[in-house]
């Protein structure tokens, strides 16, 4: 038997057996599953909780937001880099 031969046959034997699962899950798909009546699941949502959303800060708000918080700025953070202030924890994954 040569190869082309033999793929041929592995080629034929892969799609007849595709064919067959395919077929099988279109036949199982067109039964309804056993014991399903007319059942049907309803779910009811809570509304008493009101959920407020805050205001947007104004640009002034935003710079002393970010002091507040003990954070810092972007340019902060390079500098703090170059000068090597900042402390890993964590490794560091790329």
């Amino acid at each position: 038997m040569i190869w082309i031969k033999f793929s041929l046959w592995l080629l034929l034997l892969y799609g007849f057996y595709y064919a067959v699962v395919i077929g099988w899950d279109y036949h199982r798909l067109r039964k309804p599953p056993a014991g399903s009546g007319d059942e049907e699941l309803t779910f009811m949502a809570d509304e008493d909780k009101a959920q407020t959303i805050p205001d947007a800060p104004s640009s002034g708000d935003i710079a002393s937001a970010v002091i507040a918080s003990g954070g810092v700025s972007i340019r902060q953070t390079f500098s703090l880099a170059r000068e090597e202030a900042i402390e890993f924890t964590r490794a560091v994954s790329f």
